[in-house]
């Protein structure tokens, strides 16, 4: 197969000339002219038919001749040149009108909202509230009779509000004018109470200040016979207190050189337990009344049980040290031999899905070669369906693969 036959196109100079003189010219100079858009819009149909059909032919060539790559590709840049333009051109045009008919859309919806909001607060002045949609259903006839309705609603409710407003206020003049006149009944009842108040209270003083003298004069009595009882009561009590004291002191004593002995294990004042270890050694006040003897045995054995629950603490410490560590290194190999078993998996699935990826990937390409397939039309409308479907076929297409690649 020489070069000829391996590169070679369904699209001439002279057809690439006849175009270029046909299709950089068409413009569209009103909006309104649908003539106009559907030539624009065939025109860029052709041009797009033509530069598909050289992808499709520059993409064949390459599959049969891979050698030719480079010659391929510079044989088809000059018409990728002189095509592009030509289409980029068109669909400028095209989009004048699409972008016009968007805008002039978006501003009736536009001014259309602001009259059903307008007439949504002319209800609310009226103190009707009613939903937007509803209001959007209005015809004009029907907006203006509603709203005549409500304002003469509004105006009576107005009128009722402001007589029932005047019978209020002279109700209340009424009920204000009949507590002025109680208040000075209730006033002058209250001065007449408080003088005779006064006039009892003073009574009341001149008695209460007879009883205090007579309490004084009682008070003064008691207090010099307990004086005189409280002095034979101390002499009596001196007299027994230096007969304990003596007592006394050689039992504190004996429970001072006891208690300094027990300050190396952290003895505690109220019940004698070790603060490390939580063992009861004996009470406090045991430690007075038992013998030499029995005080050393127990210190003794106080001193082994400490011994023994700090061993018991060290050696379970360093068990669970142990334990810990072990868990560590099983729960990391655990974890390794999960990530191989899911690697390997998703190996395995990868290549038993790679029949069916090749398979899917041959039916995208018969969905391109159908694409490929234009049929000839003569009514203009036809033609423009045509032409959708076949883009809207493109876009299933690239949407195809990229979901086949996902897998």
């Amino acid at each position: 197969m020489d070069e000829k036959q391996v590169v070679k196109y369904d699209i001439d100079d002279a057809t690439l000339s006849n175009m270029e003189s046909i299709y950089p010219n068409l413009t569209i100079t009103d909006l309104e002219d649908k003539e106009q858009f559907v030539s624009v819009h065939l025109a860029r149909m052709v041009v797009r038919g033509y530069r598909v059909d050289l992808d499709h032919a520059v993409k064949k060539y390459n599959d049969q001749a891979n050698q030719f790559k480079k010659k391929v590709k510079a044989d088809a840049a000059p018409i990728y040149a002189r095509l592009e333009p030509m289409e980029m051109h068109l669909v400028l045009e095209e989009k004048k009108v699409t972008d016009e008919q968007k805008r002039i859309k978006d501003e009736e919806d536009r001014l259309e909202r602001e009259k059903i909001q307008v007439r949504v607060d002319a209800f609310l002045s009226v103190g009707v509230a009613l939903p937007f949609i509803e209001v959007a259903t209005m015809t004009d006839e029907q907006f203006l009779e509603l709203h005549r309705e409500a304002e003469k609603i509004q105006i009576e409710e107005q009128k009722k509000l402001e007589a029932e407003k005047a019978a209020a206020e002279a109700e209340s003049k009424r009920l204000a004018d009949e507590r002025f006149e109680l208040d000075r009944q209730k006033a002058e009842a209250k001065a007449a109470q408080a003088k005779i108040d006064r006039e009892q209270e003073e009574v009341a003083a001149a008695l209460q200040a007879e009883k205090d003298q007579l309490a004084a004069d009682q008070k003064a009595a008691q207090e010099k016979i307990d004086k005189a009882n409280a002095k034979i009561e101390a002499d009596r009590k001196a007299l027994e207190g230096e007969k304990k004291a003596e007592a006394d002191r050689a039992k504190l004593q004996l429970m001072s050189n006891r208690f300094n002995r027990l300050k190396a294990v952290e003895w505690m004042d109220s019940d004698a337990v070790d603060r490390d270890t939580g063992v009861i050694v004996a009470s406090y006040g045991d430690l007075c009344e038992i013998s030499d003897a029995d005080f050393n045995a127990i210190h003794i054995d106080h001193n082994a049980q400490v011994e023994a629950a700090e061993k018991e603490a060290a050696e379970k410490a360093k068990a669970q040290a142990e334990k810990d560590a072990k868990a560590e290194v099983d729960r990391e190999a655990r974890e390794k031999k999960e990530r191989e078993g899911e690697e390997a998996a998703e190996l395995k699935r990868q290549e038993e899905l790679r029949p069916d990826k090749a398979k899917l990937l041959d039916y995208a390409d018969q969905m391109h070669n159908f694409s490929d397939f234009v049929l000839k039309l003569k009514n203009k409308a036809a033609t423009i369906v045509l032409a959708e479907i076949i883009e809207a076929l493109y876009d299933l297409e690239a949407d195809f693969r990229a979901k086949i690649e996902g897998l």
